[in-house]
């Protein structure tokens, strides 16, 4: 298998510092910096919040996360909570009346 080499034969030090910090650095940055982005921290709703996107009372979001399934509480020191992003996409998918 035939390995590809680069030879910088006429260009001296300055020159080949000046093409990496000129041409190759910045399109380095660009590339890695589309694939590596900080990711949002995910926010966590309380019930009450719930109650109020949703305009029900706690009664049915009990409901919704206990017997029918439909929405998932995470316990965060002994009280539920409830995922945003997962509230939103419920409430895109009209799963809630």
């Amino acid at each position: 298998m035939n390995k590809p080499y680069i030879q910088f034969i006429s260009l001296t030090p300055e020159e080949l510092g000046d093409l990496l910090s000129q041409k190759i650095i910045p399109e380095l940055y660009s590339k890695l910096s589309k694939k590596f982005q900080p990711k949002e921290p995910e926010e966590y709703l309380s019930i009450e919040q719930v109650c109020e996107l949703l305009n029900k009372d706690r009664t049915t979001i009990w409901r919704w996360t206990y017997k029918s399934k439909i929405l998932t509480a995470y316990q965060l020191a002994g009280s539920p909570y409830y995922r945003r992003s997962e509230i939103e996409q419920i409430l895109s998918q009209n799963k809630v009346n």
